[in-house]
């Protein structure tokens, strides 16, 4: 998804309570690492000129302490109109315990806006906590325009060419739901794909025991990249962890999901050198178009996909069902503009400097969910999915064994 691994979701505008604008940017003054000084919280999502305060109160105990004034409504709605703003956040204090003015207000965004994408943040997690809800909402507001359209329009199109059953999706906790139970809460897809993976592992770890392949019965870490976004699972003993909130690319969320750790880095992750001279490899990706430089489809940046081939890990030439004539020429440009010259290394050393540092994120992701969490990993059978995964996943796996 765009959102989890490049940060391209809608341009949000969020309408608060009075005073109260800062919550997300303030956060919860806590760092995931508490050593770590120097690395900075992910972007806010909406910038503070398009956080705008309602004059309104709700108590704790869901009293209200000052009725809601939307006179002002107007001109807000018509800041978000100049900022091209595609969707609407509303977020206030304490709507987990009443959400009558956070309703009120989304009812008369509709009214004056009949096309606005709106998000309420008592609708999609109606759980204490200020900064949590807020960003769940800003979230939710911020997929909103970018797949509940979609998947709309491909059930349509699906019941056009003769579907009889409902389309169901996985949701991010594993279970399923229908394109229009999930149009008002797009923010419960965030992890389905990997989520949708829970199955299939479970095949695998049985595979794997009638194997007998070292390590301990039913327990499995697996490692899905695609093209943006590395996906890590852990199952021990069969069993998946769950939780009510998870971390999207340094954004909180507040919805139940499986317990999967992602970073973005994939085949398309794009690789360059920062103004201090130091070799980056992400989180940006290059998509499917114009996608790596070795796809001939206008890409100029190198990214990993480019510098396998560079290595003589993937063939030049046509590929599997000629989709695709992969480019050794325009990979080895791109990673010499943009990564051996700036460092003064020959192409394939920077080739491999790319690899060598997508493969120490990985490595991180997985000790992430394995060590940091309790678990050694050589108990583990390493499960290596997606396009890229059997690209890295020995070389991963090796590392503890």
């Amino acid at each position: 998804m765009l959102f989890r691994s490049e940060g391209k979701g809608a341009t949000v505008g969020l309408l608060c309570t009075e005073g109260f604008r800062d919550v997300i940017e303030i956060r919860r003054g806590l760092r995931s690492d508490q050593w770590n000084h120097r690395e900075p919280y992910a972007p806010v999502l909406v910038p503070r000129y398009l956080r705008l305060g309602v004059p309104e109160r709700v108590d704790d105990d869901g009293s209200v302490h000052r009725p809601i004034d939307l006179d002002g409504l107007g001109d807000a709605l018509e800041t978000f109109a100049e900022e091209d703003v595609e969707a609407v956040a509303v977020a206030f204090l304490n709507s987990y315990a009443n959400d009558e003015h956070e309703r009120a207000a989304a009812e008369a965004v509709r009214t004056a806006w009949p096309d606005a994408w709106v998000t309420t943040s008592a609708a999609v997690s109606p759980l204490m906590g200020e900064y949590e809800r807020t960003s769940t909402a800003v979230i939710n507001a911020a997929l909103m325009p970018r797949i509940v359209g979609y998947l709309l329009a491909l059930e349509d199109e699906l019941k056009r060419r003769g579907l009889v059953t409902p389309l169901l999706l996985v949701q991010s906790n594993g279970g399923a739901a229908s394109a229009a139970q999930l149009a008002g809460r797009p923010v419960n897809l965030l992890l389905s794909g990997p989520a949708a993976a829970v199955g299939a592992l479970n095949l695998y770890s049985r595979a794997i025991d009638e194997l007998e392949v070292d390590g301990d019965p039913g327990s499995v870490i697996s490692m899905e990249i695609g093209g943006t976004s590395c996906d890590v699972l852990l199952m021990a003993d069969r069993e998946v962890a769950t939780k009510d909130d998870i971390d999207i690319a340094g954004y909180h969320v507040s919805t139940p999901a499986i317990d999967i750790h992602t970073i973005g880095a994939g085949g398309g992750t794009i690789a360059g050198v920062d103004d201090a001279g130091l070799l980056f490899v992400g989180p940006e990706g290059a998509g499917a178009d114009p996608g790596p430089a070795c796809y001939g489809r206008g890409g100029e940046r190198p990214t990993v996909t480019d510098a396998h081939l560079v290595l003589g890990r993937l063939r030049p030439g046509k590929s599997l069902g000629g989709t695709l004539d992969l480019d050794l020429d325009a990979a080895t440009e791109a990673i010499r503009v943009h990564v051996a010259e700036p460092l003064s290394m020959t192409v394939e050393q920077a080739a491999a400097g790319i690899i060598d540092l997508t493969e120490q994120h990985l490595l991180s992701a997985v000790e992430h969910i394995s060590i940091e969490r309790g678990h050694s990993p050589r108990r583990f059978t390493m499960v290596a999915a997606g396009g890229a995964g059997p690209m890295h996943g020995s070389e991963i796996g090796r590392a503890h064994v």
